[in-house]
C-alpha cells in the first residue's frame, strides 16, 4: 500500500533514518569508490531492510545495516557500503 503526504507534513527523523523515498535513485559504491549501481527498491523484512540495488552486473541485495552501509550523503546522491565476503560478484 501506498501513502502520499507533503513532504512539510513528515516528521523529522532521528539521525541515520531516511526516508525511502529519499533513498531511491541514490548511487551507491564501495569504500573504494567502485560503482555498484543504483537503489532501485528498499524491500521491508521486519529485521534488516533489504536494499535493491541495479547496475551493469545485474541485481544486487544489500541488507541495510551499519556494517554494510556507510555512509549515505543525500546532498551529493550516493551511499558507501562495505558489502560482506561474497555479496558482490
Amino acid at each position: 500500500a501506498a501513502l502520499w503526504a507533503e513532504r512539510d507534513a513528515l516528521p523529522p527523523l532521528e539521525a541515520g533514518a531516511y526516508y525511502v523515498a529519499d533513498l531511491v535513485g541514490l548511487a551507491v559504491e564501495t569504500l573504494e569508490g567502485a560503482p555498484l549501481g543504483t537503489l532501485a527498491e528498499v524491500i521491508e523484512t521486519g529485521a534488516a531492510d533489504v536494499w535493491v540495488v541495479r547496475g551493469e552486473a545485474g541485481e544486487l541485495l544489500l541488507p541495510a545495516t551499519r556494517e554494510v552501509v556507510r555512509r549515505v550523503d543525500l546532498a551529493a546522491r550516493r551511499v558507501v557500503v562495505a558489502p560482506l565476503p561474497g555479496m558482490v560478484p
